[in-house]
């Protein structure tokens, strides 16, 4: 998905995984990375700041891609959890979010059927 913006310089300091040589991108060299965000670093941003808006897209654009009724991953209930976002991008393109983090899961026990919560990574 493109953004107004250039990811690559608004997250270079989140980088945790590259993927080669720069790129040209609009007549300006950009590198593609992973981008690791923690939920404190959009703690204090507003719904027009830039990482917001990338957040909140990039999720509608999953929930459609996985036919969902709903957005799982937006940011405001990200910057009140545990979880963490990788985002890869390259200039002003975010060509893939994942969340990751410990999530609630209720399972029956298979000898008494009763259900417990389970907290699986």
């Amino acid at each position: 998905m493109e953004f107004k913006i250039n990811l690559s310089s608004l997250l270079k300091n989140q980088k945790v995984k590259s993927y080669g040589e720069k790129q040209d991108v609009n007549g300006e060299l950009h590198e593609c990375f992973i981008a690791k965000i923690l939920p404190h670093m959009v703690k204090n941003y507003t719904a027009t700041d830039a990482l917001t808006t990338v957040i909140d897209k990039m999720g509608d654009a999953s929930s459609l891609a996985q036919g969902l009724t709903g957005v799982i991953t937006t940011s405001t209930s990200f910057r009140s959890s545990d979880y963490t976002l990788y985002l890869k991008v390259h200039g002003n393109k975010c060509l893939g979010l994942i969340k990751t983090g410990y999530k609630n899961l209720y399972v029956r026990e298979f000898h008494n059927s009763s259900m417990i919560n389970i907290k699986p990574l």
